[in-house]
């Protein structure tokens, strides 16, 4: 769902849940599949204010289904259910309004638009079926929404709209005869373009109470920016100060504490001293968890997830659904302001939290490394995931000697056992096959067919439910527990949390560099094209000047 703007953001992921509780949504209920003919008459009844609006809008009625035959009818559409095409005919069976449809699967992007009209409906599609948008700024976040450009804004000021006057934001703006605005210091185009410009837009306010033209520089910028306009400066946001582009120099920061100003230099618009807040520390809850999963037709199905926080208390979930079920727990309030941990995340696990987010409508802010995801966060719920492989670099079977946790062990499990017909199995241990010894190492190998023999020798009976359980917990304790004794030890020796603000081992130890032992202005930034992008050289002549660095 689009977010951002002034507006209530969307504090649920599941998407059936956040459209039963949204404002400026109408689910349509039907048990047909005329649900696109039916968002059709309820959202043109919602915005011509039918006084029969409450009977059709109910799905019990019998009026909203007798109006849908009659729009199919009048559109020439057979009864059934509607893509694009049927839309279509729709759109031209009702003149003067406008038909959009917007789509969960192309994460709420609009996808068709009828022809320029008096009068905009919005359809969201999802899960094959259709609902209705009565209110697109609400449904987007936002306090305004532009029908002609499909956006929606806060502030006026943020929407320059195409052919729009750039001065009172209206279309047909000629110019007549330039006033002055002494208020704004702004020449506008005439009386008209005068009277508008000190109009409030709605609950927006005025591009005269909104913007003002710097006296020196000429430059406009908002009303809110002028504490931080300096003529002819930029903000530079490695070093945090007001410079001039043209000859800066530029220095890698080291991460100080947040500084507090007093009055007096919250009053000084060229104070420049600006603690630099990159990077701040921001510890948050852990969880750590494990997916075992399913293979039958070669796709990686989740049947099992343990869950454990920091103290070690655990969920489980399990069955066919454990995706959507870890997925609809994981996303609650409850849980917000937590990161969670998985070993190999960036490869294997993060793919099944993205495919639930997707499907649920949730663009999630992600940095990748190629096809791998180092972070994904859900800035809705401010719920983080990083990989603890990005930190710890080995296998998680190694965890335990590594940091001297000698009574954890990590066990072996049949992975290629997990199959539907295996789920309910008890009997003698399954073939060693199973447990894909080939994608061992060679010591690996070694040590496992021992164990296995010993199993066969002992006559083990296998429980496949409570092995698949046991070895998950295993897992997930081995790398809690081992995941808590790195952070304390590198938070130990660097007073640095790794987890807090860092995505790999390489990021935590350029904080702790820039934090302990950078100097200021020691390592330059270079600017992408140089010091002096405005020397440019041909080609012959650089290969000349290659030549003869590679001669002398």
């Amino acid at each position: 769902m689009p977010q951002g703007g002034t507006g209530r953001k969307r504090d649920v992921v599941n998407l059936e849940s956040y459209l039963t509780k949204k404002r400026g949504i109408v689910q349509i209920k039907n048990k047909d599949n005329l649900c696109c003919a039916r968002a059709i008459i309820v959202a043109k009844a919602k915005l011509d204010k039918d006084p029969q609006y409450k009977s059709i809008v109910t799905p019990r009625g019998t009026l909203q289904t007798h109006l849908a035959h009659q729009l199919h009818e009048s559109a020439g559409v057979p009864l059934g259910s509607c893509g694009i095409p049927e839309v279509k005919k729709f759109q031209t069976a009702l003149p003067g309004y406008q038909l959009n449809v917007i789509p969960k699967e192309h994460l709420n992007a609009l996808i068709y638009s009828g022809p320029e009209a008096e009068k905009h409906l919005y359809l969201y599609h999802h899960d094959n079926h259709y609902d209705v948008i009565t209110s697109m700024p609400a449904f987007l976040a936002r306090t305004q929404f532009c029908h002609k450009c499909k956006k929606g804004y806060d502030k006026i000021t943020d929407h320059p709209c195409g052919d729009l006057c750039k001065l009172c934001n209206t279309q047909n703006c000629p110019i007549v005869k330039w006033k002055f605005c002494k208020d704004c210091n702004r020449f506008l185009k005439s009386d008209e373009c005068f009277n508008r410009h000190k109009d409030d837009a709605g609950p927006a306010k005025s591009l005269c109470r909104a913007l003002i033209k710097c006296k020196k520089c000429k430059r406009v910028v908002t009303r809110a920016s002028l504490r931080d306009h300096h003529c002819g400066k930029v903000r530079c946001s490695t070093c945090q100060k007001y410079v001039k582009p043209e000859n800066h120099q530029c220095y890698l920061q080291p991460v100080k504490a947040k500084k507090t100003r007093t009055a007096e230099e919250g009053n000084d618009l060229l104070d420049d001293d600006v603690a630099v807040e990159n990077d701040v520390e921001d510890t948050k809850n852990l969880m750590f968890f494990d997916f075992e999963c399913t293979q039958d037709d070669g796709k990686h199905v989740p049947n099992l997830c343990v869950v454990q926080n920091e103290s070690g208390d655990e969920k489980v979930f399990s069955g066919p659904n454990t995706k959507d079920e870890f997925c609809e727990w994981m996303f609650q309030q409850e849980n917000a302001n937590t990161t969670f941990v998985a070993h190999n995340f960036q490869a294997y696990d993060g793919y099944f939290i993205l495919q639930y987010l997707y499907k649920n409508g949730i663009t999630p802010e992600i940095i990748t490394r190629g096809a791998k995801i180092l972070s994904l966060t859900v800035p809705e719920m401010n719920i983080k995931f990083i990989d603890s492989l990005c930190f710890i670099p080995m296998k998680l079977a190694a965890f335990p000697k590594t940091f001297g946790l000698t009574e954890l062990q990590k066990g072996y499990f049949p992975h290629f056992f997990n199959r539907a017909e295996n789920q309910d199995y008890v009997g003698p241990m399954p073939e060693a096959k199973f447990y894909d010894p080939d994608g061992m190492s060679t010591d690996d190998r070694e040590k496992f067919y021992t164990w296995y023999s010993d199993q066969e020798q002992r006559q083990y009976e296998f429980d496949f439910q409570a092995e698949i359980l046991r070895y998950c917990q295993s897992d997930v304790d081995i790398l809690r527990r081992c995941c808590l004794e790195f952070r304390e030890l590198f938070h130990q020796v660097t007073d640095v949390d790794p987890f807090a603000s860092c995505l790999t081992i390489a990021s935590a130890c350029n904080l702790v560099f820039r934090k302990t032992f950078l100097q200021e202005n020691t390592i330059a930034v270079i600017p992408p094209c140089g010091y002096k992008p405005e020397n440019k050289q041909s080609v012959i002549a650089l290969k000349m000047l290659a030549w003869v660095a590679q001669r002398d």
